[in-house]
């Protein structure tokens, strides 16, 4: 459904220069703005994309970018509202649709591959054009995506994966193979997996990441900013 028609993304993009914003069409021929202004000022911002031995700074690192405002330019167009209220039309603005569609939608590629370097981060509104990213990438978006939607969420980090996590109702009373439950606890509340990587199904991550694992877990309220 999201995937962006390729003759229109090749056209858009060699006449990039000319336009402020971009009509992105779906296959169904639905539209959402994208602010090629704000993509490119989120592409030249460097100062921090990764971290390799900080995970409670990895932790924050992925939530700060979750939450950070994309209207980078001013204009009060943003790439990310735009996006949700599409999603929101097509009805999948809860966690298990959205997560559901994120994992349909968007492609899991490494960082080597698509950046060509071993580890980094990637702001939603980059993960939303490319249509591809790799754990901590699409776990960003998924979380400001949650996160506009008025969930609490946050990104655990594990020594070499990152997983997004709501504090929603999930049932993790089946067994699949592959896959096994995780949910923490942040002040009370109770925060379980959406697995964006793969095909797992919510409250479930990948086997062998278990909560005592967890090297960080970074939170943010509902509040949507």
């Amino acid at each position: 459904m999201l995937k962006t028609i390729a003759p229109v993304w090749i056209t858009a993009a060699v006449s990039l220069s000319l336009f402020c914003c971009l009509w992105m069409l779906t296959e169904d021929g639905s539209p959402f703005l994208i602010d090629r202004d704000d993509y490119l000022l989120a592409g030249e911002d460097v100062a921090e994309r990764f971290v390799l031995d900080d995970s409670e700074r990895a932790a924050e690192l992925f939530v700060a970018m979750a939450l950070s405002d994309d209207d980078l330019d001013g204009d009060g167009v943003s790439t990310l509202s735009s996006y949700r209220r599409y999603l929101e039309r097509i009805g999948c603005c809860d966690p298990r649709s959205c997560l559901r569609l994120i994992q349909i939608e968007y492609d899991y590629v490494s960082d080597r591959d698509q950046y060509g370097v071993f580890d980094w981060a990637a702001f939603p509104i980059e993960t939303i054009v490319s249509g591809k990213g790799d754990c901590e990438d699409l776990s960003i978006l998924f979380t400001a995506l949650m996160h506009r939607s008025g969930y609490d969420c946050g990104i655990a980090v594990f020594s070499d994966h990152a997983v997004a996590m709501v504090c929603t109702d999930a049932d993790v009373s089946g067994i699949y193979e592959g896959y096994t439950p995780l949910s923490l606890v942040r002040d009370g509340k109770t925060y379980h997996a959406f697995e964006t990587a793969g095909d797992c199904p919510a409250g479930y991550t990948f086997s062998g990441y278990r909560a005592e694992d967890v090297r960080a877990f970074a939170v943010a309220d509902g509040r949507t900013p």
